[in-house]
């Protein structure tokens, strides 16, 4: 019976460590990805929307700046650039399970 109960447990450690070594590489991943993101996509939308910002009348700028809409514009681009990089990271890591599924 005891070494039922040692054998058991072994099973139930490994999993975790299994579980948790899985948990943790998807984690590092996501951050990745999403870091990338930002650093590559960021700079360019924010160019891009700043380029057709500076297109207007001086006194439409102002306003706006006064109203905080470049404030908030950057608010709502940085919430798509993370939601990008949260939509890599969740294709990419269905890619690799289709791919370790496919190997076992």
């Amino acid at each position: 019976m005891e070494a039922i109960l040692v054998k058991l447990s072994g099973l139930i450690i490994t999993g975790l460590k299994l579980a948790a070594s899985s948990i943790l590489g998807r984690a590092m991943f996501g951050a990745g990805m999403t870091f990338v993101t930002f650093t590559v996509a960021y700079p360019q939308v924010k160019s891009f929307l700043e380029s057709k910002f500076l297109g207007l009348p001086v006194e439409a700028q102002n306003l706006l700046n006064y109203c905080g809409v470049t404030a908030m514009m950057t608010m709502v681009v940085s919430a798509i650039v993370a939601r990008a990089g949260l939509h890599l990271f969740r294709v990419a890591t269905a890619r690799l399970d289709e791919l370790t599924q496919v190997a076992s």
